[in-house]
């Protein structure tokens, strides 16, 4: 019910300022996922659970899978 009630698009996108430099995503990744566990008020996104990493996408065809501390775990090619 959750997902239905509230979005699950307003639950797990973060939407960068593309108008800042790539090298910013991170971080505004970062402060974005902590704005919305700060909204629920806990350490999980509801009916998601705790976040283990955050996916930016860079390009429709490639990403980066970064940790909560912000190094980059992976380049993601699909």
């Amino acid at each position: 019910m959750t997902i239905w009630a509230i979005g699950a698009t307003n639950l797990k996108r973060i939407d960068p300022d593309v108008s800042q430099p790539e090298s910013t995503y991170i971080d505004q990744a970062l402060a974005g996922l902590q704005a919305k566990l700060d909204r629920w008020g806990a350490k999980e996104i509801p009916s998601f659970g705790r976040p283990v990493s955050i996916v930016i996408n860079l390009a429709p065809d490639q990403g980066i899978r970064i940790g909560l501390d912000g190094s980059i775990l992976d380049q993601l090619d699909w």
